[in-house]
């Protein structure tokens, strides 16, 4: 049973409300009571709580929580690829600590090598930061090519090409995630984040607008 709440709250999270955070959440909670030593919820719960805190739609703290979440789950299983990325991620972003970070993708990538979701976990908040902007973009396009269907990849790609000054292509990659997943809220609040920078200021407003309204978040609902 508990493999079937850790799956039921995958489904749920991804929408990224705050209805779909809690039900998943609750799903996530519910598994680990179930099984403790199942890992997969413990880092299913740790990214959904780092993702939610990233939009806004949950507080900072959970960030920690999410962190104790992934330490559990790698020691009941010390080869979850995934969890070493996010590890490395909430290194670099919660603490700064590169070293450790550093360590942590380098074992993600050991583990799961030629993964997409690393790839741009590594390109997004290990190099970015790092100013290897042109590295991080090639990074990412690579994780698009290998999994060309995800609309999280398009969206990364989006926001990468921002940076890189690149509008009228990270506009383009917004699209194909809106595209990909025109019932979610997140990829059209990426693709107006390009459409800004692109000059297209309507576009943007309208894409803005229709994310507000399918999350329904006070955060989404400011940044329109």
């Amino acid at each position: 049973e508990a493999y079937s709440l850790w799956l039921k709250g995958r489904c749920l999270g991804v929408r990224y409300t705050p209805e779909a955070i809690a039900g998943a959440r609750q799903c996530f909670e519910e598994a680990i009571a179930r099984d403790p030593r199942f890992p997969l919820p413990y880092v299913a719960l740790a990214e959904l709580l780092f993702e939610a805190a990233h939009f806004l739609l949950l507080p900072a703290a959970e960030l920690r929580r999410a962190k104790q979440a992934l330490l559990t789950a790698l020691a009941l299983n010390d080869r979850l690829g995934e969890a070493y990325a996010l590890l490395g991620t909430l290194d670099c972003i919660l603490d700064y600590d590169w070293v450790s970070a550093e360590r942590a993708f380098e074992r993600a990538f050991e583990l799961i090598p030629g993964s997409s979701a690393v790839l741009a976990q590594h390109a997004w908040y290990f190099l970015m930061p790092k100013l290897r902007i042109v590295e991080a973009v090639e990074q990412i396009r690579h994780a698009v090519a290998l999994d060309p269907l995800s609309p999280f990849l398009h969206s990364y790609l989006t926001l990468a090409l921002v940076v890189a000054r690149e509008y009228d292509s990270a506009a383009e990659e917004g699209r194909a995630a809106v595209e990909l997943a025109p019932a979610f809220w997140w990829p059209r609040w990426m693709l107006s984040t390009a459409l800004v920078f692109q000059g297209r200021g309507d576009e943007a407003v309208a894409q803005g607008r229709l994310a507000a309204e399918i999350c329904g978040a006070p955060a989404v609902e400011a940044g329109r």
